[in-house]
């Protein structure tokens, strides 16, 4: 947010330079991020407050009275008394339950504020998008951000919106790059991206990616081992296509690239989804693909396009940072919104905030917009102008970090397939003061070490669902992830690449230790406890719709493995018009809140899930996604057979497991190009067991139709077969 030296609150404040208040009471400084947006600013206190981390507090500025998140207290002994923060508002009191009802009514009034905006709009010829409405406590102020450059013509429709909904003042906001003009990088890096690397190799790595991207003799040769890492942690990897092109799709023959869009706990605007398919035509192969961490991946990227097309990325608010490469990955939780089930709703908000939360604080960050994405809209945070601390001593990992989150009553994310998985309990919301008098403390569990990756042709690995660390209090989730993340940083393995990984320290380190080490760094920060019994995620899969708790519908879009085409075009630019909110899900579907009156895309009893493999992945041995119809059709008609319904099922041309063959009810992964190993009964918490191998559709039926028949004659009553097979089938 943008201080304004007009700003009526230096009345109270005085000046920025000479802050003497008219009370004999030292003003406190505190830095606040504001709800919904997500800025952060500086603001001054004379109130006796003691705020914990992430506590809502009411905070007003020139433009309104807003909720926001204590951040930390800034004590003069960190600032330069010739250069004070300046403050931007002031913290007023610890937010009561009437100013979140406030909020809420807020987050109403802001939605019919979108759509008589939406609706001026539609008669002008303004080249903006609408991007957020926001609407504070006391609804008088509003604020419409948007993309696009201002125009004289906004503040008559500022105006105009203003008296439709009864509004004391509307202000445009055009969504600029805080940092910085597009460019402006000492280094030659292409603008809005990461500045990690010592400024040497940063040097060697951009000469090197010049060399391959630009015409010359050199195009589209290797980008070279060295360097992958860094090109990864931009979200770009170079392929080679092996075979001929799937069907619907044109990759160039020879090298080219896939980019990996990043999303905020799956959250992506319809008018994004919209550009990004033109540019898979107009630059790569056709088609997006969903990815099962909430990602969005473009194939068959020339190499001459590249910087063109990390420009355009950037000019869109879209960013590719921690989406792939040695860095915290793209945080995954379920993308529906809160449901309508008492004692539920509170727990299922908790899941999402926690998810941007975390993102935005250890995603690595460029000099775009990053996106949270609420129950209701989408809403830009802008990036800081530097990186927290932590984020600074964690940019350079030994390997990727994958962090999922869930509650303990739907897990649709896998969370202990990641290297840290965090449950929030959902009866820790209850309140027991009835009881006791006590207030109820929200808690989550910690689980570290989790990834079902493995080498095939060693021994030595192993697939882990991530192990039991303890209960911590769910506001102290970023410190105890900053620290489990130090820990990384400074425990890399003397061992080839994949025996990086952060399982292989759990390993060997042990969870006794580990625990003990913890609670040692944490002192008494954070109070693990390992008393209690761990809170064990229950598997969960999206219904093809779902009633949030304000009574909205949203509906699943299914697109078999992943992948969009062209021919899809036309349902997303009518999601566009809409400005109907999206969230990349966690099953290559897309959860959508759209006032069409058609039903949602016809879905499958089960989604069978598939990785891309050949013939781009350069570590795939064998086919997935282009043979998973032949696969599935022979699965299907087998469990028709034998008279159980659709069997969960899922397909991975290699080891690593992309789409999660182990954690479902029958996974399929190929271990060399003619040998696919089988397994059966996987879950969320419980990867499958290994019951022979094959290598056709015939022989994979001809293998699990005992297992089938048996399961058909002794279920139980509403039994699914993972319980079954558990329970009985291995005897």
């Amino acid at each position: 947010m943008t201080h304004n030296a007009d700003n009526p609150l230096h009345g109270s404040f005085g000046d920025k330079h000479d802050l003497q208040p008219a009370t004999s009471r030292s003003i406190r400084t505190m830095l606040v991020r504001l709800q919904p947006a997500g800025d952060l600013i500086h603001c001054g206190t004379i109130h006796d407050l003691a705020p914990a981390r992430l506590q809502p507090v009411v905070v007003q500025t020139g433009e309104g009275v807003w909720i926001a998140d204590w951040l930390s207290e800034i004590h003069p002994d960190q600032t330069s008394a010739e250069n004070p923060p300046e403050l931007a508002g002031e913290v007023l009191r610890l937010a009561s339950e009437e100013d979140q009802q406030s909020s809420i009514a807020a987050e109403g009034l802001a939605l019919r504020l979108h759509d008589e905006a939406t609706a001026v709009l539609a008669n002008t010829s303004l080249p903006i998008v609408l991007v957020a409405t926001e609407v504070d406590l006391e609804h008088r102020f509003a604020k419409l951000r948007f993309l696009g450059k201002p125009h004289e013509a906004l503040g008559p429709l500022a105006d105009q919106i203003a008296r439709r909904i009864d509004l004391q003042r509307v202000q445009w906001v055009s969504l600029q790059d805080p940092l910085g003009a597009p460019g402006d990088n000492a280094s030659g890096a292409p603008s809005g991206q990461l500045q990690a690397l010592p400024d040497r190799q940063e040097k060697e790595f951009w000469d090197r990616w010049d060399t391959v991207t630009s015409p010359g003799p050199l195009l589209d040769h290797a980008l070279g081992k060295s360097f992958r890492v860094a090109a990864g942690n931009r979200g770009w990897y170079q392929q080679k296509r092996r075979a001929a092109n799937p069907a619907g799709r044109h990759i160039p023959a020879g090298r080219s690239w896939m980019v990996r869009i990043r999303t905020a706990a799956g959250g992506i605007l319809a008018s994004q989804l919209v550009q990004l398919l033109k540019w898979a035509e107009e630059y790569g192969d056709g088609t997006l693909r969903l990815t099962m961490r909430q990602s969005i991946q473009l194939h068959g990227i020339a190499g001459q396009s590249s910087d063109e097309l990390m420009q355009k990325f950037g000019d869109h608010l879209l960013s590719t940072l921690g989406s792939c490469g040695n860095s915290v990955r793209n945080l995954t939780c379920c993308p529906l919104p809160p449901s309508d089930r008492e004692g539920f709703r509170a727990a299922e908000q908790a899941v999402r905030d926690l998810a941007i939360g975390l993102g935005n604080d250890f995603l690595p960050r460029g000099s775009a917009f990053e996106y949270r994405f609420s129950e209701q809209r989408s809403t830009p945070v802008s990036a800081s102008p530097k990186p927290p601390p932590a984020t600074e001593s964690i940019s350079q990992l030994p390997h990727k970090f994958k962090i999922g989150i869930a509650s303990d009553h739907h897990d649709c994310a896998d969370v202990l397939s990641n290297d840290l998985g965090i449950v929030v309990r959902t009866a820790s919301f209850h309140s027991d003061r009835f009881q006791t008098g006590a207030p109820s403390v929200p808690l989550v569990d910690l689980y570290v070490g989790g990834s079902t990756s493995y080498r095939a042709d060693d021994n030595r690995s192993s697939p882990q669902l991530a192990l039991w660390l303890g209960t911590i209090p769910l506001e102290k989730a970023s410190q105890a992830t900053e620290m489990l993340l130090g820990m990384f940083a400074r425990r890399s393995l003397d061992a080839s690449r994949h025996f990086q990984r952060w399982k292989y320290v759990v390993q060997r380190t042990g969870i006794p230790i580990l625990v003990d080490q913890f609670r040692q760094q944490a002192g008494d920060q954070i109070d693990l406890v390992r008393e209690s019994p761990p809170a064990l995620p229950r598997p969960g899969r999206h219904p093809a719709e779902v009633r949030a708790s304000n009574g909205q519908t949203w509906r699943r879009w299914h697109f078999p493995c992943g992948r969009i085409y062209q021919h899809d075009l036309p349902t997303l630019q009518r999601w566009a018009t809409e400005s109907a909110p999206i969230r990349v899900g966690t099953d290559h579907d897309l959860i959508v809140r759209s006032r069409m009156t058609d039903g949602a895309m016809p879905l499958p009893p089960i989604a069978d899930r598939a990785c891309p493999a050949m013939p781009t992945c350069p570590l795939a041995v064998a086919p997935a996604e282009t043979e998973w119809k032949e696969w599935s059709t022979a699965v299907q008609r087998m469990a028709e057979e034998a008279a159980i319904g659709p069997l969960p099922f899922a397909i991975s041309g290699c080891s690593n497991g992309c789409s999660r063959p182990l954690t479902t009810v029958l996974g399929v992964i190929a271990e060399t190009p003619k040998r696919r190993a089988v397994f059966l009964g996987g879950t969320p918490t419980r990867l499958g067991t290994r019951v022979g191998q094959v290598n056709s559709p015939a022989e994979l039926v001809q293998l699990i139709r005992p297992w089938l028949l048996r399961f058909h004659h002794e279920r139980l009553d509403d039994e699914d077969f993972a319980v079954w097979f558990w329970r009985i089938g291995l005897k």
